[in-house]
């Protein structure tokens, strides 16, 4: 009977064990069920990826020629061609093998992302642009090659820019070749059209209010803008500049026709242009080839000929030599322009100019405190002592042999825009050169203009003669009293000391015991022993105590006390002194 219950036992446990065994194998199927559903899933989203990329220029085509500084436009698309949604997938842009972009995408199953891509060339070339997606094989994408695409872009060498090629060589009496770039050209816009400074119209030719205004507009698409500007002994002027950058022929003709009275498009011995009439006399013709976008001016009283009669020509550019002989024999001209320029600050143009008595240089540049040109000219003959007036401020400093008149330029045109700037231009003229300074600030930097450019200048340590300037305001002095009148005699700009002539108008003998002479704020008394009788004239020499004052004042006004005594008494008498030389270097 036990053996019975015994056997029954066994056979129930042997049948529990079967049923925990097909539970486990059971579980363990769905376990590897769920593993192969899950890696099946991972390896489509990791590893069944189909990407194309689609990478193309956009401004560049089998009939186009790209130069330095043009900049190329591109266009990307990747495209999911896919069922599975996209996430981050690296996508990178070459440049001759260096990276220029990276991207990281991420796309629903058929859609695609489209990028503009932009790049400015720098030099002449091949380039090749390459667009790779996932470049490092992080995925594992379907069919590899529609992954990536590239195109090459061959930059040509621009034609050189030796602009006395394209205006006529012969009588020429005077010119100027120069260099601009954009915050010169900007720069020089303003001088020329907003302040009426000669110097600067030229650079933009005999039609420079249409000119100037349409570069100026473009000036930040120009990377570079040469120059030359001739004169001719028959009166005509012509001006030739070529450009290159992102500017293009289009654009300014668009420009010009605005500020012209007609216009008309033309083809000379190969030439493509757009003629414009500026005036009865003054001609503009406009072009782009070799890498360069071209404006040819010219002004001709007699009407003999336009722009159009010499765009398509080529000339000897004999100009081009006599310039570069002349600046071989003007070393100390050179060096002394290499110099005058304030520390830290970023060239923005430079231009030469030669006539038959000089020879000049000028620098363009900007700091922080504002943009400036300094100009140094060497004659070829001495100059001569003109007693020349200076109708605003002289800076004077005999051991540093200088001589210094500066003023203020007031805006001719749209002076509301420029009333929280100020424009003031520096002279000095010696027996050999002349040097001149314009400089262009924020108003509330317009305190210091012309201590900057006279110890700019003077760190030149040019060798010449300088001659004085006279200034045009008068200085003269008055006492609040009749008993005592008072004359301005001079003013010693080394010791700040103003000389007087005090006349005693009284009956008594007086003695000047103590004199100022100052602004407010900083009065302070000089020791005197003057005695001066009755009807009669005495000197005093008293140092005038002063602040630098702004650049639109011709003369400061020091306020004037002289104590004195007369038959014993005490008195102290109060006037004022106006003296026309206000700044001492």
């Amino acid at each position: 009977m036990s053996d019975s219950k015994s056997k029954n036992k066994d056979k129930k446990t042997n049948e529990g064990q079967k049923s925990s065994i097909a539970i486990w194998l059971y579980a363990i199927a769905i376990i590897i069920a769920v593993a192969i559903i899950y890696v099946s899933y991972s390896f489509t989203q990791a590893g069944s990826y189909s990407v194309k990329v689609e990478f193309s220029p956009v401004n560049y085509h089998a009939n186009t020629t790209m130069y330095p500084f043009n900049t190329l436009s591109a266009k990307l698309t990747v495209i999911n061609i896919g069922t599975s949604k996209l996430s981050k997938l690296p996508m990178l842009v070459y440049v001759n093998g260096n990276k220029l972009h990276s991207y990281v995408i991420t796309l629903p199953p058929k859609s695609e992302v489209n990028l503009s891509i932009s790049y400015t060339f720098n030099n002449s070339g091949n380039y090749t642009f390459e667009a790779v997606a996932d470049p490092a094989n992080l995925l594992n994408l379907k069919n590899r090659d529609l992954s990536h695409q590239s195109f090459a872009v061959p930059v040509a060498v621009p034609e050189k820019p030796d602009l006395y090629v394209s205006i006529p060589n012969l009588n020429i009496t005077s010119t100027k070749e120069f260099t601009l770039y954009p915050k010169g050209i900007a720069f020089s816009s303003i001088e020329a059209l907003n302040y009426n400074i000669s110097y600067f119209k030229n650079l933009f030719g005999p039609a420079y209010p249409a000119v100037g205004n349409s570069i100026t507009d473009l000036a930040l698409l120009v990377h570079i803008m040469n120059g030359v500007y001739a004169n001719y002994s028959s009166g005509a002027r012509i001006s030739s500049l070529w450009m290159n950058g992102n500017i293009t022929a289009q654009y300014l003709n668009t420009l010009l026709r605005k500020n012209t009275l007609s216009y008309s498009a033309f083809n000379l011995s190969g030439t493509d242009g757009v003629y414009f009439k500026y005036s009865n006399f003054t001609s503009i013709c406009t072009s782009q080839n070799n890498g360069w976008v071209k404006v040819l001016s010219v002004y001709n009283a007699s009407g003999n000929y336009t722009c159009r009669n010499i765009i398509s020509s080529n000339y000897t550019p004999k100009e081009a030599s006599v310039l570069e002989a002349s600046l071989n024999s003007s070393k100390a001209l050179m060096n002394y322009s290499s110099g005058f320029l304030y520390t830290n600050s970023t060239y923005t143009g430079f231009s030469t100019s030669i006539n038959s008595n000089s020879i000049s240089q000028m620098n363009l540049f900007e700091n922080p405190y504002g943009n400036f040109a300094s100009n140094i000219s060497k004659y070829n003959v001495s100059l001569k002592d003109s007693n020349m007036t200076c109708k605003g401020q002289i800076s004077s400093n005999s051991s540093e042999n200088l001589e210094l008149c500066s003023y203020l330029i007031s805006p001719v045109y749209q002076a509301s825009a420029f009333a929280n700037y100020s424009m003031a231009e520096s002279n000095e003229v010696g027996n050999r050169y002349m040097l001149s300074m314009y400089s262009f600030t924020y108003t509330n930097y317009s305190s210091s203009i012309v201590p900057n450019a006279a110890h700019l200048i003077a760190a030149l340590k040019v060798n010449q003669s300088v001659y004085p300037w006279k200034p045009s305001a008068q200085s003269s002095c008055q006492l609040s009293n009749s008993t005592l009148s008072c004359r301005f005699d001079s003013y010693n700009q080394s010791t700040s000391k103003a000389n007087f002539t005090i006349k005693n108008n009284g009956d008594s003998p007086v003695k000047i015991t103590s004199a100022a002479c100052f602004m407010p704020g900083l009065e302070k008394h000089y020791k005197e022993d003057t005695t001066i009788n009755a009807t009669k004239e005495g000197s005093i020499s008293v140092e005038c105590s002063s602040v630098l004052v702004p650049l639109d004042v011709a003369y400061d006004n020091y306020n004037l006390t002289l104590n004195y005594t007369e038959n014993g008494k005490p008195y102290t008498i109060s006037g004022t002194a106006k003296i026309a030389v206000p700044y001492v270097v």
